[in-house]
């Protein structure tokens, strides 16, 4: 029976944890096609996909970079768990200069 239990709890806590990292994929996809949008908005179209990494799952906080049509670096940063119109914005900067700054759109 104590074997039971501990079979139990260990599978679901590795299925709380397959689900985090679940999530922590979806949000980077979710905020890299939000950045391409925007550096294409702010005159930077992207040579490719952003490649996006949630760095804080509890925060959401996520880092993608990806390169220009000019072959400039391109940085976004922000955050995906603020809701829109409150929190930090994600901030978008090609070559070290800041192009955009946005909020995701919930």
């Amino acid at each position: 029976m104590k074997a039971r239990l501990l079979t139990v709890v260990g599978l679901s806590v590795g299925l709380l944890a397959g689900c985090a990292n679940m999530m922590s994929g979806t949000n980077a996809t979710y905020a890299g096609a939000y950045g391409a949008k925007w550096f294409e908005q702010a005159g930077y179209p992207l040579n490719g996909l952003l490649q996006c990494q949630v760095i804080e799952p509890k925060a959401g906080t996520v880092n993608c970079s990806g390169v220009t049509q000019r072959g400039e670096q391109a940085v976004m940063t922000g955050d995906v768990n603020k809701q829109a119109g409150g929190g930090a914005p994600f901030i978008g900067t090609v070559g070290g200069r800041e192009v955009f700054r946005e909020m995701m759109q919930h």
